[in-house]
């Protein structure tokens, strides 16, 4: 059951509380936590480098990890979109919670890591990492490698290890991809078409980050 410590519409100051880390010794199973969200029922979700993603109460961290279906242990992105799914983005792709575990979502299998999560505007679930680029459009994967080597002639995140880093959607409805290739960069996508922007655009060499 969920603690009464934690009351997800009380809103905190900096200044308000008592600060409290939480270690291994507290049940963190983790020392490196890639990504915290809080869900709409009050209860933290924590994606961790090497055991999987736990939740938290306010008393104690439950962990799921491969034997309730994540692909990997290593979890690095958490989502909950506005129809209360909740997705975690692995080393070896993106699954779902499913109230007790994790299902893999159906033509995701050949997915690679999906390191950065997003929903954009129109309810569409964007993810970019390792070898993945692409959204979820209702229960259905899009990727969009496909169409982004046929529009420049070669892979996005071509040579390894190049990787994919952060997504965010503009005003006009545009996705931005911050990435690493050749000397780094961002991809826009809009229109069904990406425009890649990198030092012709004056952006600084190296990988752009959010």
């Amino acid at each position: 059951a969920q603690s009464s410590r934690m009351n997800p519409k009380q809103q905190m100051k900096p200044d308000q509380g008592t600060w409290r880390t939480y270690g291994i010794t507290d049940g963190l199973p983790d020392r490196r936590c890639e990504h915290v969200i809080e869900d709409k029922d009050g209860y933290l979700w924590i994606s961790t480098w090497g055991v999987g993603v736990c939740r938290f109460n306010g008393d104690e961290f439950r962990v799921y990890n491969t034997k309730d279906g994540l692909p990997s242990v290593c979890s690095l992105a958490v989502l909950q979109d506005r129809r209360d799914r909740l997705w975690v983005g692995t080393s070896a792709g993106l699954c779902l919670f499913n109230g007790t575990g994790f299902d893999r979502l159906a033509g995701t299998e050949s997915m690679g890591d999906a390191s950065f999560l997003t929903e954009a505007s129109d309810g569409r679930v964007w993810v970019t990492g390792g070898g993945t680029l692409g959204y979820i459009d209702g229960d259905r994967y899009c990727d969009l490698i496909p169409s982004y080597r046929q529009q420049h002639g070669e892979d996005p995140f071509q040579p390894w290890p190049a990787h994919g880093y952060g997504i965010a959607e503009d005003s006009d409805g545009g996705i931005w991809f911050g990435h690493q290739h050749g000397t780094g960069g961002v991809t826009r996508y809009f229109g069904e078409r990406f425009q890649r922007f990198g030092e012709e655009a004056e952006f600084p060499a190296g990988t752009l980050m959010p």
